[in-house]
């Protein structure tokens, strides 16, 4: 808030808006509720807000079972890459590589540690004989997401390694970006997806591909093509808001889930 131009009753205001308010707000928007004059101070506190947000979130680790991804998602055209012609596919000038990182497990595991957390151990037992060998959805609980320069093996060690508990179970697809996952933690699943696309998505790699179509709309129907630089802080308002916001929906012992 130092040196800023705008009072503090703004900056606490806007603090309100962006954590109490589910949908991601556009500096436009808030700059009408505060009744500023001037755009561009608006959008700085906001970025600032979200720069927070997001090292806010570095300090948790993800857990158990995790499932990733990497994504593209649409950026403006860069000022060096102007007049260019526009590339396709993973090198486009038009696309920002972002990974995915998701922590979820099958319902009917959550359910079943309840039961158990509760001293029901006959509905335990119960619940297990009825759903052997049966699954039903997963749940997520946080997740984490982060843009890349690259998509080699390397890159991705290095960043999941440092958030990603070592004893995790890791699922991914077969890239050739997971090829050292193995090496490092638990367990790495790797599933094929050619040829049998819609099974993976569905019933491994679900919540990975459900956030980052709703975070991808997001910020493109709130922000519309942003600039690279800045996709990082738009992420971390998302990732900060999607791990507080079903806070208490459902309680194992320290542990929430989202169920979908």
């Amino acid at each position: 808030m130092e040196h800023s131009k705008l009072s503090l009753s703004s900056w606490f205001y806007t603090m309100h808006l962006m954590t109490s308010v589910k949908q991601v707000l556009s500096a436009k928007e808030v700059q009408h509720q505060l009744g500023a004059s001037q755009y561009p101070p608006i959008w700085l506190m906001m970025m600032k807000f979200r720069n927070i947000m997001g090292k806010r979130d570095a300090i948790y680790e993800l857990s158990g079972e995790v499932e990733l991804d990497e994504a593209f998602f649409p950026i403006r055209v860069p000022e060096e890459a102007q007049g260019e012609t526009i590339r396709r596919g993973a090198g486009s000038q038009r696309q920002a590589k972002v990974l995915v990182i998701v922590e979820s497990k099958s319902a009917d595991e959550v359910l079943l540690s309840y039961l158990k957390s509760q001293d029901k151990g006959d509905k335990a037992g119960k619940f297990a004989s009825m759903m052997k060998g049966k699954s039903i959805k997963k749940v997520v609980h946080y997740i984490k997401m982060f843009v890349l320069d690259n998509l080699n093996a390397n890159t991705i060690d290095k960043i999941v390694r440092e958030y990603v508990a070592k004893d995790a179970v890791v699922i991914t697809d077969n890239s050739s970006s997971h090829v050292n996952l193995s090496e490092y933690f638990s367990k790495h699943e790797s599933f094929t997806e050619k040829g049998n696309v819609d099974e993976v998505v569905k019933s491994v790699l679900p919540w990975v591909h459900i956030v980052i179509g709703r975070c991808r709309d997001g910020i493109a129907a709130i922000h519309g093509n942003v600039d690279a630089q800045f996709l990082q802080l738009y992420l971390n308002e998302y990732c900060w808001k999607f791990n507080r916001r079903f806070f208490g929906i459902l309680q194992i012992p320290n542990t929430t889930y989202l169920t979908g």
